[in-house]
């Protein structure tokens, strides 16, 4: 799947009170963290793709990549984040 088969494949309209689209959402989301380098690959897909459909942009697809964004970055973050613990012991 490629992200033209993403927004040909997926609901023109979004609707998040439909359980069936959060699915699609999280399917989409899920393909975008796999299938992309980092975030800076995914903005430039969604800056692509508000250019090339300025009349109708993919909502749904255009909503995954923010998500992916999101978690790409807690990801990127969290893998970079040391944690020391120190105890200090009593007088």
């Amino acid at each position: 799947m490629n992200i033209k088969e993403l927004i040909d494949n997926y609901p023109k309209e979004l609707d998040l009170t439909n359980d069936e689209n959060a699915k699609h959402i999280e399917e989409a989301v899920e393909y975008l963290l796999n299938h992309t380098s980092d975030i800076k690959e995914l903005e430039g897909i969604e800056e692509e793709l508000i250019d090339t459909y300025k009349e109708q942009p993919p909502i749904f697809v255009l909503l995954a990549i923010k998500i992916a964004k999101r978690r790409g970055l807690f990801i990127e973050k969290s893998s970079t984040i040391g944690l020391a613990v120190f105890r200090q012991s009593a007088y």
